[in-house]
């Protein structure tokens, strides 16, 4: 089973929150804004003024929930089970070490990175 620690587990959780904040708000916003005109031009929809600041910290909320999965994944106990099925940071075939068979077969020959990816030519 891999034992090895994932490298950088804050990171991870940074970067998860990051990537779900760039893609997210710019998302919610344009689509919301879209939706809200259309309501307010209805007759018998008011539509809050406090509408974008709800929908901002809805998205802020569920970015937090995405790096708090982020970091759990990252957990040893948790990377076990999704590389079982996997989904670990490292395939099935990298073993206790967390290192692939083909690259540590590539190291312990001494291939280059190009030599590797030609295939071992």
């Amino acid at each position: 089973m891999n034992n090895f620690q994932i490298w950088y587990k804050k990171q991870r959780v940074l970067r998860t929150i990051v990537q779900a904040l760039i893609v997210l708000v710019p998302a919610v916003n344009v689509s919301a804004g879209s939706l809200i005109s259309w309501l307010r031009e209805q007759e018998f929809v008011e539509v809050p003024e406090l509408i974008y600041v709800w929908l901002n910290a809805a998205i802020l909320l569920t970015s937090f929930i995405m790096g708090l999965v982020s970091w759990v994944m990252a957990q040893p106990w948790a990377n076990r089970l999704l590389t079982y099925i996997g989904l670990g940071s490292a395939p099935k075939s990298a073993g206790e070490t967390g290192i692939p068979d083909e690259v540590r077969k590539a190291v312990v020959e001494g291939m280059t990175r190009q030599e590797y990816r030609d295939g071992g030519a």
